[in-house]
């Protein structure tokens, strides 16, 4: 810094001197301690089909912005232009600029409908919002801040390979600030974006290695009182072709606020879409009558009973009938992990279990013992207690108090298991609904996740071209990011500034078919021509601004065209889509069993325990279960074989007694092995097996076919910006209904206004304006005879009438939902790019 004394002093100009003095003494009081970077000129944005007016900042339409220049006069062709960096002013032909705002000057956004498809009857629209998405951002704030649950976003990589633009030029590996312009370009869009969010929304943010450790650090600047949770999803499992290591993953970074409680939804199962599921497993109370837990406090994976125990227990008869058999599962009935499992932790549930060791069943419940108690071991009535006591001499508990416990024995669902003769003891298992959900996982493996096959080649057959769009998301990986968080939120607000190909909004149309939602997306991207296509169109003559090449960009091109074809079913050109989805429905079906002869092995080769277990492993099972079995084996519904449901019989002479244990146990065998290698036998015992067992019941996921189309609204808008003057004059109006619409929840087709009318009360959007406020009297009695309207807009240039109107509407409508036009807009953007230009 001495250094940098001795350089100023050296400055001939006082006041420059001054000021960058000023500016060192900053930077030595706000020494940082994190992540530094340099905080760039705010961006500059192109407007190529806004008017150029004198005083305008104006730019030439091809390359980056720059040279820059002021107007100071304008006729039908011309613009007299003075450069910002000094010199003399020239003429320059109109055609050959375009109208630049730097981000942080007064704009006042506003968007025009487009186009639209609408086949979601009464459902909520979603919404394509053509726009830079700072500007684009700064709208949402207006219309959504603090009523958005999800954000998600798949930003610039920064890869240096020319993937990004600041200030309207590309940013690659040459140059040396690219770092710090894309964190600079990150915070203003993250600072609006924080926000939107509701008080338990999550921002989702997905990335690589090239800015992962960067966007980590800033998003803990930006999003101060939210957590972050790093989740690591496999995108391409063949790995890439990079030095040194084939990369196979990227990252979501998920930031939750830190309220105490979680906000993260468990991903649904197969069980959880049947009647009858349990809800989620991350209950943890004491007095749940129905337990669900995946697992105990501490994670560990000890809750599923293994093989014997299952078997035993299926063997005395599940308490529901074979077709439920895909519901349930046996739990340990004793807390098995290290956390909030032991007597002084949960004392009510440390109780003895009577059991009848004649029968083998457990009787009742005993009574809660107080911690300043000592357990009896004495029988009572013939009955022995059995108290929740691991093997280390440990006072455990039970999974339930003890009324919850006695309300499960006499329905039968508490299953005496294994007597352990060292320890005088025996397990007790639970028969209990699977979860309706089990926590998500910090790495997510899974083949729908696959970017190739679930995002460039579906794009491709999607738009009937190849190349469509570089690196799209797979639809499943967005879709499980997003239902991590909103699954549990039917109505919820998503919204993807950086929406690319349309990837978010396919997903979350997916998700309300899977449950019939009425989530809503908003999907925010501009309109910019590929660097190889904007080459061929400069070179045949074309500008930004112009029809050809505006037809050209990301939004007209992909993402409009990509999302209209996945709602309606068919392509751009027309042809239906043939291409089929996971629904995320699941359901009941019955499926045909296999039965397989064993040609290679006849029942006196597989009698020893050698042969067995080199069966197993052939056949995928645990071997010492088979080498222990007697004519036949049984997988259990429970166990833990990496196939359970498969059944083998070792005796073909013991078929009949094998079927009957099968009726009543075997619900869930669908393939079945017999030792048998006459062919002629086979068949006749085959035939009469199928007679005799009723078909296996089983979950399945049902496929659906895209040519069906999705059912949702979607309306395309284009952001583009209002005239203050006009709006303050009372002019205007329909420049600002689309968005009065927006944030009234975007209910039924966008409306339109005929400016002879003093209002107007869309049918079914659920607000109305006053646009003339003479008419309040005729508007609030319409109001009052209009059943759902939840947001009112009235027009006036008097802050006393708009208070005096504004309390004589009808009580039902919410004091907040009732906005002064046009001062509340105007107000609201003078200052634009609050908090979020720095």
């Amino acid at each position: 810094m001495a250094l940098i004394d001795d350089l100023l002093n050296d400055i001939a100009s006082p006041e420059l001197r001054s000021r960058l003095r000023d500016e060192v003494a900053v930077l030595r009081r706000d020494k940082k301690f994190g992540l530094v970077f340099e905080q760039h000129q705010p961006e500059l944005l192109c407007l190529p089909e806004a008017r150029i007016y004198r005083g305008a900042r104006v730019a030439h339409r091809n390359g980056a912005i720059g040279p820059t220049y002021l107007v100071d006069s304008v006729n039908r062709k011309t613009a007299l232009c003075r450069p910002e960096a000094g010199g003399a002013a020239v003429s320059l032909p109109l055609d050959d600029l375009t109208l630049v705002k730097r981000f942080g000057e007064p704009v006042f956004p506003a968007v025009t409908a487009v186009d639209s498809v609408l086949r979601g009857g009464d459902a909520p629209h979603h919404m394509l919002i053509e726009a830079d998405n700072y500007h684009a951002l700064q709208l949402l704030d207006w219309l959504y801040a603090g009523r958005v649950d999800c954000i998600y976003i798949d930003p610039p990589y920064n890869t240096g390979a020319r993937d990004w633009k600041y200030n309207n030029d590309y940013v690659d590996l040459a140059d040396g600030w690219r770092h710090s312009k894309w964190l600079a370009f990150m915070r203003r869009r993250l600072i609006i974006a924080r926000r939107l969010l509701k008080p338990d929304g999550v921002l989702i943010v997905t990335i690589d290695e090239h800015e992962v450790h960067h966007l980590g650090m800033l998003l803990e600047d930006v999003m101060r009182g939210y957590v972050q949770q790093m989740v690591t999803i496999v995108i391409n499992p063949k790995g890439t072709g990079k030095q040194n290591f084939g990369r196979v993953d990227e990252q979501a970074i998920f930031c939750m606020p830190d309220l105490g409680f979680s906000v993260i939804a468990g991903a649904a199962t197969a069980a959880g879409q049947i009647a009858g599921a349990a809800d989620s497993d991350d209950s943890d109370s004491e007095d749940e009558a129905v337990p669900a837990e995946e697992a105990d406090d501490d994670g560990e994976d000890d809750i599923l009973v293994g093989d014997d125990e299952a078997a035993a227990a299926v063997a005395a008869g599940p308490p529901f009938p074979p077709d439920e058999a895909p519901l349930w599962e046996l739990r340990h009935a004793r807390r098995r992990g290290g956390e909030s499992s032991y007597r002084h932790q949960r004392w009510r549930s440390f109780y003895p279990l009577w059991i009848d060791s004649a029968r083998g069943v457990v009787v009742s419940a005993g009574e809660s013992l107080p911690l300043d108690e000592e357990p009896s071991f004495e029988t009572e009535g013939g009955l022995v207690p059995l108290w929740p006591i691991d093997s280390e001499g440990n006072q455990r508990c039970w999974r339930l108090v003890p009324a919850s416990m006695q309300s499960l024995i006499d329905e039968g669902r508490v299953v005496l298991g294994r007597y352990n003769a060292a320890q005088k003891s025996w397990t007790v298992n639970l028969w209990v609904r699977k979860a309706g959900s089990r926590k998500l996982k910090t790495v997510w493996w899974d083949t729908l996740h696959d970017a190739g096959t679930h995002g460039t080649t579906l794009v491709n057959k999607i738009l009937g071209r190849r190349d469509a769009f570089p690196f799209p998301k797979s639809v499943y990986a967005v879709r499980d990011a997003i239902a991590a968080v909103v699954r549990n939120r039917p109505h919820a607000l998503v919204l993807d500034f950086f929406a690319g190909s349309g990837t978010a909004l396919h997903a979350v149309a997916i998700l309300n078919e899977s449950d019939g939602g009425q989530r809503q997306c908003i999907l925010v991207t501009n309109n910019e021509v590929s660097d190889r296509r904007a080459q061929a169109l400069r070179a045949a003559g074309h500008r930004p601004g112009m029809e050809a090449w505006e037809l050209e960009g990301i939004c007209r091109a992909v993402t409009w065209p990509r999302c209209r074809a996945v709602i309606e079913g068919r392509r751009p050109d027309g042809k239906s889509l043939e291409l089929d989805y996971p629904s995320g429905r699941f359901a009941r079906n019955e499926v045909p069993r296999i039965i397989r002869a064993l040609s290679f092995a006849a029942p006196a080769t597989v009698k020893t325990p050698a042969a067995r277990k080199a069966l197993a492993a052939t056949l995928g099972i645990r071997q010492d279960p088979m080498a222990k079995a007697g004519d036949w084996y049984i997988a259990p519904a429970n166990g833990r074989d990496p196939v359970r449901d498969q059944a083998v019989l070792f005796n073909p002479d013991a078929a009949t007694t094998f079927l009957a244990t099968l009726q009543e146990i075997g619900a869930h065998i669908r393939t079945i092995h017999v030792a048998m290698p006459d062919d002629k036998h086979f068949k006749r015992l085959r035939r009469d097996m199928l007679a005799a067992l009723p078909a296996v019941v089983e979950l399945s996921e049902e496929i659906v076919s895209m040519a069906k189309g999705l059912t949702a609204n979607m309306d395309y808008l284009r952001l583009g910006f209002a005239d203050p003057d006009a709006l303050e004059m009372g002019g205007q109006f329909n420049d600002l209904l689309p968005a009065l619409w927006m944030m009234a929840g975007a209910r039924g087709p966008v409306p339109t206004y005929d400016d002879a009318d003093p209002f107007i009360v869309p049918t079914g959007s659920g607000f109305a304006a006053l646009v003339k406020e003479a008419a309040f009297r005729s508007f609030n009695a319409r109001l009052k005879k209009s059943a759902g309207v939840q947001w009112v807009f009235i027009v006036t240039d008097s802050r006393e009438a708009f208070i005096e109107m504004s309390g004589q509407l009808p009580p039902d409508i919410p004091v907040r939902n009732r906005i002064h036009l046009y001062r509340n807009y105007l107000e609201n953007f003078q200052i634009n790019g609050r908090g979020g230009a720095a």
